[in-house]
Formats: C-alpha cells, sequence, structure tokens
C-alpha cells in the first residue's frame, strides 16, 4: 500500500513539474501583444503598390501567426513548450488540417521596433520535425526578413548611425533591371543626419529618377524624407530600418567602415529584408546605389567634379546654382560671408530646462547648444533684415552640404530670453527670405519634439548670477488664492499666490495651507514676465534650495480660469493649449479668486544716514514724519489690505522717531 501511495505521489509530482515547466515558458515581455491593434508585422512586401505582410501576435506562450494567401485568410499558432539553452524556445505548431510539428526561435532585439529572429533550419522542418527535440534549438538559421511592431513608432525613432552626405553617382533599379538617370550632371544626394533631428533625405532631383516603388510614399518634391528605428552590424554590413509617415519602411545595407571610403555601394531594399549575402536573393525588390563623397567646406565651392567641363551650361539656374566656382558667381579665394554678431547682452551661457536642461552659448558670433551642433551667425543676403532674425551658417567635413538655420531671439529682462530655432536649409541658398521661411518653424518628430527646433518661442535664463539677481518686477498685480494640485498626486491644498512683501516686487509667495500633506511655501524670485496671443507668463526662480525654474501661466483675458506652473522652457501659447487639452502641469491653481485687485502698499520707508546736519532742517524732517505718521493712521482698511501687526509696527517706529527728533531739538538748543 505504501509502495503504491509512493508510486502516485511521484506520478503527481512529475507531472506537475512538466506541467509547470510548460506553463512558465513564455515569451520576451518584450515581444508581447496587448490587443489585436498591437501586432508584429514580418516579410513585408510591396505588391502592385500594396504593402502585405503577415501579422505575429505574442500572447505569453502563445505566437499567432495570420497572413493572406490571395483572399483566403490561414493562420496557425506556435505554443512555446520550454526554454532552451541560449534564450532559444521550443515551440509546437498547430494548424487547423495539418500535422503538429515542432521548431525553434531564438530572438535578436534590434531596437523597441525592430526583431530579428533565428529559427530552425528549413530543411529539417521541411522534413517535419514530429517531436520536441531540443537538437532543433541547434545551429538555427537567422531569419532575413526583421519582425517590425507597428505601434508607437513615431515615439521611438533614434539617430541613424551616423552623420554623412553623398551623391548617388548610379542608380540601379533590379526590380525593372537598370540604371535610371545615369547622364545627369546635378546628381541625387543621401544624406543622413547631418544636422540632429534631420533623419535621413534621398533627394532625386526629378521625379523620372523615383525608383517606381518609391512613388507611392510621402515626399516634398522629388525628396524622400525618413528616420531610423533601428540599426545593427551583421558580417560585413551596417543594417538600417527606415520608416516614413506614410508608414512604408525599408532597410538600407551599407557595408562597415563606408565612412572611410571616397565610394562603395549601398542597397535600398523596399522589401524589408536585411539580406547579408553579396547579391540578394530573398527579394528583387531593391535599388542598388553607387555612392561617392565630395567634402564641401565652404560656400563657393564647385558641388560636382563634372561642373569645370561643362561650363557652358552656365545659363541653367539649378547648374550654375550648383557650380558657383565654375560660372565665377565667387571666388573662393577672396569669399567668406560677413559676420554678425550678437548683442552683448546675449554673449552668456543660458539653460534650456524643459523635461531635460539644456545648456545654450551665444559667443561673439557662435550660437551653441548642448546635443546639438555649432553653428555661426553670418550675412547672406544684406537686403534680408527682419527683426531678432539671425541667419546661421554650418559647413562640414563629412560630404554634408552646408546648412542655413534661422534664429529668432527676443528680450525679456536682464535674465531671461526667448528664443526658437527653425529647421535648416540645404546648400546652395542666396535669399534670406527662403532661410527664415514659415514653413521651417517646427517642431522636430519625437522623441526630439522641441527639444531643438520649435514653432514657438522657448523662454532661457542666464547662468550669470549676478544678472540673476537684478531685480524684475513681477507685475503681479492681483494676488490669488484657490485650489492647489500637484502632479501625479489625487491630494488638493488650499493656497495663496501673493507678493511675498508688499515693497518687494521682485519676489512673490506661494503659501500652502499648513494641513497640506504634500503642499511646501515657496518663495518665488521673478526674472522676468512676457504676453501671449491669451496668457500671461511669469518666469521664476526659487528663492531657496532646491532651485528650481518654473513659468507661472495665467490667462490673459479670464483671471478665474486655472494657473499653472510648468517647466519654464515651457513658457509659450502652444504649452497653454497642451494643458488645457492634458494637464501635465507640475502645479495647478484652480478655482481662482482675487483678493487686493490694485494692490496699495504703504509709502516705502527709508532708512536714516548718520549725518550732522542743522536744527531747522531736523525739524522739517520731523514734521514730515508727523504728517505721515497721521497719513498712515486714518487710510481706510478697504483700501490697503496691509498686515496690521506690521502697520501698527510703522507707526511705532515713526512715533519712535519723531520723539528722538523733539529731544534732539531740545538738546541743541
Amino acid at each position: 500500500m505504501d509502495w503504491m501511495l509512493l508510486s502516485v505521489a511521484c506520478i503527481w509530482y512529475m507531472a506537475n513539474t512538466i506541467h509547470s515547466q510548460m506553463s512558465t515558458c513564455n515569451f520576451p515581455d518584450n515581444l508581447l501583444t496587448s490587443d489585436r491593434r498591437r501586432y508584429w508585422q514580418h516579410h513585408i512586401q510591396v505588391k502592385s503598390r500594396r504593402i502585405i505582410a503577415p501579422r505575429y501576435s505574442f500572447t505569453d506562450n502563445i505566437l499567432q501567426v495570420k497572413e493572406f494567401v490571395g483572399r483566403v485568410q490561414k493562420k496557425h499558432n506556435q505554443t512555446c513548450i520550454r526554454k532552451v539553452k541560449g534564450n532559444a524556445y521550443l515551440t509546437k505548431r498547430t494548424e487547423v488540417g495539418k500535422p503538429t510539428t515542432y521548431g525553434c526561435f531564438r530572438f535578436h532585439q534590434r531596437s523597441a521596433n525592430v526583431v530579428q529572429f533565428e529559427m530552425t533550419d528549413a530543411g529539417r522542418l521541411a522534413a517535419g520535425a514530429a517531436t520536441d527535440d531540443d537538437t532543433l534549438c541547434d545551429n538555427m538559421v537567422l531569419n532575413p526578413w526583421p519582425l517590425f511592431k507597428n505601434t508607437d513608432i513615431t515615439k521611438k525613432y533614434q539617430s541613424c548611425p551616423n552623420m554623412y552626405g553623398l551623391d548617388m553617382v548610379e542608380v540601379f533599379d533590379k526590380k525593372i533591371n537598370r540604371n535610371i538617370c545615369q547622364q545627369e550632371i546635378i546628381k541625387g544626394r543621401m544624406e543622413s543626419d547631418c544636422l540632429k533631428g534631420e533623419g535621413i533625405t534621398f533627394d532625386w532631383r526629378k521625379g523620372e529618377c523615383i525608383p517606381p516603388d518609391l512613388m507611392l510614399v510621402s515626399r516634398r518634391g522629388n525628396i524622400l524624407k525618413a528616420n531610423c528605428i533601428g540599426s545593427w552590424q551583421d558580417g560585413k554590413y551596417e543594417f538600417s530600418v527606415l520608416y516614413n509617415l506614410m508608414r512604408q519602411q525599408y532597410c538600407l545595407r551599407m557595408p562597415l567602415n563606408y565612412q572611410n571610403m571616397k565610394s562603395f555601394t549601398a542597397i535600398l531594399f523596399l522589401d524589408v529584408v536585411c539580406d547579408t549575402a553579396e547579391v540578394p536573393t530573398t527579394t528583387m525588390n531593391y535599388i542598388k546605389i553607387k555612392l561617392s563623397k565630395i567634402e564641401m567646406v565652404s560656400a563657393c565651392q564647385d558641388a560636382y567634379t563634372e561642373c569645370a567641363v561643362n561650363s557652358a551650361m552656365c545659363n541653367d539656374a539649378t547648374f550654375k546654382a550648383n557650380c558657383p566656382v565654375t560660372c565665377n558667381t565667387c571666388a573662393p579665394s577672396t569669399f567668406s560671408y560677413p559676420q554678425r554678431p550678437f548683442p552683448t547682452n546675449y554673449q552668456d551661457k543660458w539653460t534650456l530646462q524643459t523635461s531635460d536642461k539644456t545648456e545654450i552659448e551665444f559667443k561673439q558670433d557662435l550660437f551653441r547648444m548642448n546635443g546639438f551642433s555649432d553653428l555661426q551667425s553670418v550675412v547672406v543676403d544684406p537686403t534680408y533684415k527682419p527683426k531678432n532674425e539671425y541667419t546661421l551658417f554650418k559647413s562640414f567635413t563629412n560630404g554634408c552640404r552646408p546648412r542655413y538655420s534661422c534664429l529668432n531671439v527676443e528680450d525679456v529682462s536682464s535674465s531671461v530670453l526667448r528664443f526658437r530655432l527653425s529647421h535648416s536649409s540645404s546648400w546652395p541658398q542666396t535669399r534670406g527670405s527662403d532661410i527664415c521661411k514659415s514653413t521651417l518653424w517646427k517642431q522636430d518628430l519625437p522623441p526630439l519634439s522641441d527639444k531643438i527646433h520649435s514653432r514657438e518661442l522657448k523662454a532661457i535664463i542666464t547662468q550669470s548670477q549676478s544678472l540673476m539677481m537684478r531685480p524684475t518686477n513681477c507685475n503681479l498685480q492681483q494676488n490669488y488664492t484657490g485650489t492647489l494640485m500637484f502632479e501625479g498626486k489625487g491630494t488638493t491644498c488650499k493656497a495663496r499666490l501673493a507678493r511675498s512683501k508688499c515693497h518687494v516686487k521682485d519676489k512673490m509667495m506661494l503659501s500652502v495651507d499648513k494641513n497640506c500633506a504634500d503642499g511646501i511655501s515657496a518663495e518665488y524670485k521673478c526674472l522676468g514676465w512676457f504676453t501671449g496671443t491669451s496668457s500671461k507668463f511669469y518666469v521664476t526662480k526659487t528663492v531657496d534650495q532646491p532651485v528650481r525654474y518654473n513659468c507661472w501661466v495665467f490667462s490673459e483675458t479670464d483671471d478665474t480660469k486655472p494657473a499653472y506652473a510648468v517647466a519654464s522652457g515651457e513658457c509659450n501659447d502652444e504649452t497653454l493649449a497642451r494643458l488645457q487639452n492634458k494637464n501635465t502641469a507640475q502645479l495647478t491653481l484652480t478655482q481662482l479668486s482675487s483678493t487686493d485687485p490694485d494692490i496699495v502698499c504703504d509709502p516705502p520707508t527709508t532708512t536714516a544716514q548718520p549725518t550732522t546736519v542743522r536744527a531747522p532742517t531736523i525739524a522739517k524732517t520731523m514734521t514730515t514724519l508727523a504728517t505721515l505718521t497721521l497719513d498712515l493712521t486714518v487710510t481706510p482698511k478697504t483700501n490697503n489690505k496691509r498686515d496690521t501687526n506690521g502697520a501698527s509696527a510703522n507707526t511705532k517706529n515713526i512715533n519712535y522717531l519723531f520723539f528722538l527728533g523733539v529731544l534732539y531739538l531740545l538738546v541743541v538748543r
């Protein structure tokens, strides 16, 4: 009997152990998809100008694959049986009407939205692996078609691996099996992140030079723009998966160490396959591009070696712009843009405080932003003289064409400026109105957003303590009481925002109810204020540690609307519109009511300096003080809502001074 009980117990233990192993075999968390709108695409192809791709959905231990064969949808499941050495996943494949087979996967994360996987050799799968043998995970083969996640893509853009600018000397379209636009003197261009946030661009110059399957993408003129969403190295190549706003993907293959090459060949796969074979065999839908690099370190330089032997074409505007030396537009030996120095009060280090802290510096004619390129202030177009706008120039040694940007700067106070930087224009440029045109004032795609380029002006604060100590009137016309809410917390507290002292106009105090668990009263020094379209903005710095720079946003038209405290760099109308749609402010004052609509203060007292004066002068002074004392005592409280203790103290001080003066006169006489 005991032997039978022991046997049953062993069988139960083994069964539960096997069940436990099977039930805990889940796919990696980064692969899981929460609902049917979130999935991975695989084997992405362009057919008849339509993008088709099977969908992969991961839920715990099940991978479901759906694909269309003609108009018929087929699907099968891969169920994870157990995790095997080397982070491999042994799976069971089930499909209606077909026998169960087994295989193995190993996943390689290339980025948040791009994953590659190894799988059991196709020969073994074709033979029909009928058992869950761990050897199925040996000698697996990397699938060249990456998995691509279709959600939150625009939040996951990343810088492409390297910055470069290259001429497309030859473009061979494998699908139609011929070169396109081979005879053009003004070659197409391929550039990558010459300035941060630009992404990668293919300038085909003419519509007839664009490969047919690229016609379905979003283009500005003849320029295709895309962003990198994943990059890695494999074998002799560097791969980047690209994505554009029309939701088309590509895989760009470059040779390793291409940065050190004057010319080389790259492949742009229009079907999203990252093939490592020297001659790709997985698809015929790709473009082979022969690229070469010419360094342009000056704006007075021919862009192409063919310029000199084609001088007869200087009557053509495009040729003349790209061949300025050949066409005698400029002389390299004497050419340089005149410098345009920044005002002396700009020439300092400044801080842009948003969710991150960015250091900005104005030197004599140099604009520098931490994490971005240095740009020089120059005069490109002497006839273009808009107020507060500066043309910035940047040249490169990596093949990128020179860039022109527009900088808009406005004074707020001695310690606060507002600025915005436009997107850049590529060389050649001669007109200031083109460099500063309105369409270039816009922010980048996430995750950069408005950290570098922006449509709205952003407040920056000087790092000079001497400038920061200069008193700046808060221009706070009212004292406010209301309900205070804190970012990320559901609690609210009674609070009051007012001048910290009656005659101290450069500070204000946020007083929080003492019973508020989250509330801490704080005094703020005003650094500058300005108005927007319908808002008032106050830039402040906390007086005590820790130092925080804030922007207080009030409605210009309705003082009862909520007021918000945000990071100082977010001081603009766009921020107010965003907060009204979704409140992410650090502090919010709601249910506002104003007190003391016209703040009336006691006249400021002056401290007497020790000096020797004649008695009649002192007598006159005492008479004035006596008059002042009288005025203070008869001022109605309704017109002067000051602290009664403070008023009493002032009256006592003045009476004391009056007594000392009379005593002095008696002694002198």
